[in-house]
């Protein structure tokens, strides 16, 4: 006995084939061009930095934390973080940049 494809009305239920989780957006490249290192933090033999994105934004990072899909941060030190991004450019093959972001020291208007 042959009954044919399946046939599903949901009648107000939800539909069991479409997924409770929407699949994650696709993230751009990283433009860290506007990003400022704002400070960096020692706790118990580690650094960490303190980015400042070009919307005003604060983030806590630390040594290996992701920056989108093709960066992440390599090092920090007691005045600068490195960043590697890897070039998502198919003619460069992964290549990979390092860019050092560094603190900058405020300074001291005269008379203060």
């Amino acid at each position: 006995m042959n009954l044919g494809p399946a046939n599903y009305t949901p009648k107000d239920r939800r539909d069991p084939f479409h997924p409770l989780v929407e699949p994650p957006r696709e993230e751009k490249a990283l433009d860290i061009g506007g990003y400022k290192l704002s400070g960096i933090v020692w706790q118990r033999q580690q650094y960490f930095a303190l980015l400042e994105t070009p919307d005003g934004l604060g983030h806590i990072l630390k040594v290996n934390d992701r920056l989108g899909p093709s960066a992440r941060v390599k090092e920090i030190t007691k005045d600068a973080v490195l960043i590697e991004m890897k070039d998502e450019d198919p003619a460069k093959k992964g290549q990979v940049r390092t860019i050092r972001l560094e603190l900058q020291q405020q300074q001291k208007k005269e008379g203060q």
